[in-house]
């Protein structure tokens, strides 16, 4: 991957003025002159390919000091300089406009940076904008630019984060909170004037670092004006789901958000009680080329279902088994080797159980919701060690008998002879004519009104809270 160092320029504004030639609050600290004045200053900053120039200027009806930075790129460069040099010339043009009002309290701009590391290649310069230009108050003004000075780039919103109208919605939300949190600090917030200013994302003010998503606001934007400059700071952990992997993989978060992702996609839905609703199953994997083939159909359907690991497969296809959780299917124990229970012990049904338990959180960083005896085979012995282990018994009320046929057409007819609604049916990742038979069978079932959920899901609307068996049998 190819690294990329962002520089992220943040304007904000201070409230707090120079003593001396630059305090606009102090009447005679400007000396009149009929011809400005410019000093320029070049700093060596402490990060490599980055320099400071800050000039001041002194007129006959102004001061102002901005600081510049400069990279390698002169692409960067101008892009950034054009927005410091509107400001500047946006501040002379009022400066002219109100040179009479000015006379006796002289206009000041001052614009200044901090450069601070965020990682190796990441690096934070900060804007400080303030614009006195007479009147009792100056404004505070705002702006952010994301550098990729290896790829030669100012980087948009778009080019880190992947925002669709509920990521923007999500987004608002997460912002208001946070104002509301602190509304007393702010005087009066205008919620409404935020959700204009939020509609549109290519036109946020924000910086990004591994800890937190910053926006920005300008005086008066969303705040009544004595509120100042507004920023909001964001967790990371709360936008990280919206992060390009490139992004995140640059900023560390790479493992959170796929640990966030499968979280997410974990979280049981809430059924309709009136709804028609299927569980598809699939016992003894993982197998690493039919469970894949399997995944790819329930996606294709936007459909979760619910997989019956065995701790040998687990332990020989760890990856494989982490994926079918991060594509949001629930994990149901399905013992160490498929051994019936019914002959063993219950020391050796609680030994079964906690292994592999172990060993599919151990791939997935999740523990299986329920648990599936071999061949359906149960007893009070296993029913017992079960509800210690909180494992609630799952069987089936609808067989595909694709372990016996071994074939397609034949696996979809007899799902397709015996379904009804609430049914748990059983099938096996691990025959290829099981994932041959399964675009079919999900087609036919979508068409009459079906809804594919997880077992648990589909238990939720039982409101059972018993170890099982379950069979969800008509």
């Amino acid at each position: 991957m190819l690294a990329v160092l962002f520089v992220i320029l943040v304007v904000k504004s201070v409230a707090v003025f120079t003593v001396g030639p630059f305090d606009h609050t102090t009447k005679q600290a400007v000396v009149p002159v009929t011809k400005a004045v410019e000093k320029e200053k070049v700093e060596k900053s402490a990060y490599p390919g980055l320099d400071i120039t800050t000039v001041t200027t002194q007129g006959e009806r102004y001061t102002s000091s901005i600081s510049k930075p400069k990279t390698e790129s002169e692409k960067i460069n101008k892009e950034v300089h054009t927005w410091i040099d509107v400001q500047e010339q946006e501040f002379l043009d009022t400066v002219k406009q109100n040179a009479e009002a000015l006379k006796l309290e002289p206009a000041h701009l001052n614009i200044n940076v901090n450069i601070n590391k965020v990682t190796d290649d990441i690096y934070s310069l900060v804007f400080h904008s303030y614009q006195y230009v007479g009147g009792a108050n100056g404004q505070e003004f705002m702006q952010t630019f994301i550098i990729d000075i290896k790829g030669d780039r100012i980087l948009h919103i778009e080019d880190v984060m992947d925002i669709d109208d509920e990521v923007r919605k999500h987004i608002h939300e997460l912002v208001k909170a946070q104002l509301q949190k602190k509304e007393e600090d702010y005087f009066q917030v205008f919620y409404d004037d935020l959700e204009t200013v939020l509609a549109e994302p290519s036109t946020w003010k924000w910086a990004l670092d591994h800890d937190t998503f910053s926006l920005y606001f300008d005086s008066y934007a969303v705040a009544a004006g004595a509120a100042g400059a507004i920023h909001v700071e964001i967790p990371t952990e709360e936008i990280v789901l919206y992060l390009k992997d490139d992004i995140a993989d640059q900023l560390y978060l790479a493992e959170e958000k796929q640990e966030r992702k499968k979280a997410v996609e974990q979280e049981q839905a809430v059924l309709d009680p009136e709804g028609k609703y299927v569980a598809l199953t699939f016992d003894d994997g993982p197998h690493p080329n039919v469970t894949p083939s399997v995944l790819e159909t329930l996606q294709q359907f936007d459909a979760r279902a619910t997989f019956y690991m065995i701790a040998t497969q687990v332990s020989v296809y760890p990856d494989l088994a982490n994926e079918v959780a991060l594509q949001g299917h629930e994990l149901g124990n399905h013992s160490v080797n498929h051994l019936d229970m019914t002959k063993l012990s219950s020391a050796k049904i609680a030994d079964e159980l906690e292994k592999t338990s172990a060993e599919i959180e151990k791939a997935t960083g999740l523990q299986p919701k329920t648990m599936r005896p071999p061949y359906g085979a149960y007893n009070e012995a296993l029913l017992s060690v079960a509800e210690t282990q909180q494992l609630p018994v799952i069987n089936w009320s609808v067989d595909s008998l694709d372990w016996k046929s071994r074939n397609a057409a034949a696996v979809k007819q007899e799902v397709l002879n015996h379904v009804h609604n609430g049914a748990i049916i059983l099938m096996h990742d691990i025959h290829p004519s099981t994932a041959e038979a399964l675009p079919d069978v999900m087609s036919v079932l979508e068409e009459e009104g079906y809804e594919f959920v997880t077992v648990s899901e589909l238990l939720s609307l039982q409101d059972n809270a018993n170890v099982g068996p379950y069979t969800n049998k008509k």
